[in-house]
């Protein structure tokens, strides 16, 4: 796996909030509803989507895009920037391995998840591509 930690300042996004089960992940609910969502977007255009663990048996998921006015913000700092193996499941077990101290953003919780944020982006194509997972961490120290 390909990593670095890199340094963002606040960035700001507009999309939609939704919860979902694992039970729901696991039958395709996310893909269905990411599919969905891209569709409507331009060729070559960003969009990101953030899973938020926050109980033990669901999480929030958001997907949006980048908008200086957006709502929802990923605050300044330092994040885990990882490039996905083509099943990104993989890369966050490689992720997991990694001595971290993520952050608890938007009521993520370590007790709910050893990874309780997990930002993924997309570029657009003829469907959509995974291309960078960000993990909002506490210091710039990976081991």
């Amino acid at each position: 796996m390909q990593y670095c930690i890199k340094h963002f300042n606040e960035r700001r996004f507009t999309g939609l909030w939704q919860r979902y089960t694992f039970a729901q992940a696991m039958a395709g609910d996310i893909r269905k509803a990411v599919d969905t969502f891209a569709s409507d977007l331009e060729q070559s255009e960003q969009f990101l989507t953030i899973s938020v663990h926050d109980a033990p048996d669901e999480f929030r998921f958001f997907m949006g895009k980048g908008h200086p006015d957006g709502e929802v913000i990923l605050p300044e700092g330092n994040y885990l920037s990882a490039v996905p193996y083509d099943e990104p499941w993989q890369t966050y077990v490689d992720i997991e391995r990694l001595d971290l101290n993520p952050r608890e953003l938007f009521g993520g919780r370590r007790e709910a998840d050893s990874l309780p944020v997990k930002v993924e982006v997309f570029q657009k194509t003829d469907g959509y591509r995974m291309t960078e997972i960000q993990i909002p961490i506490c210091c710039n120290v990976v081991n």
